[in-house]
């Protein structure tokens, strides 16, 4: 190790990229949150934010065929990878298609409003993305069928080590 008055130099550089990312962040949020004229930390409830709602039906990952007329397909159980080629997983897609539908329609029916969908969600979760006002949020949370919804967030991954 190189010292330079008794301080380890990676103990300089850690310090300096921490203080660098804390500034970027703070640089950022300043950008998009006082910018906008808006508090920090107030949280406005009528605006449209990116909501993740999970349905209670299983993904594709995870369905083990406990619906007749459809085969099982869980990796765990057919003892291959998921090929979404294959005529069950495809059957099984389908009806997955058809179940979201029937949830677009209720939240629609409850929000007496158009939607739209950023993204769809059927391997590892099934589920949809969409843009939701905070009290949309809690009406769309007690509707039959779905699992859990919580708010979109991006995050950041301050870390300065290479491994």
């Amino acid at each position: 190790m190189v010292f330079l008055s008794g301080i380890k130099l990676a103990t300089i550089r850690s310090e300096v990229l921490q203080r660098l990312a804390v500034l970027i962040v703070v640089i950022c949020y300043t950008n998009l949150v006082i910018g906008e004229g808006k508090m920090p930390g107030k949280i406005h409830k009528e605006e449209l934010r990116v909501y993740i709602i999970e349905f209670e039906d299983k993904p594709l990952l995870a369905y083990r065929g406990n619906i007749p007329g459809y085969l099982p397909t869980s990796p765990f159980l057919t003892g291959q990878k998921l090929d979404f080629r294959q005529p069950s997983v495809i059957k099984y897609r389908n009806y997955l298609e058809t179940r979201r539908e029937e949830y677009l329609h209720q939240i629609r029916k409850t929000l007496v409003r158009e939607l739209e969908v950023v993204r769809t969600y059927e391997a590892g979760f099934f589920g949809i993305a969409i843009k939701l006002t905070f009290e949309e949020a809690q009406k769309v949370e007690i509707i039959s069928g779905v699992k859990q919804i919580r708010q979109d967030e991006l995050r950041f991954l301050l870390n300065d080590q290479v491994h």
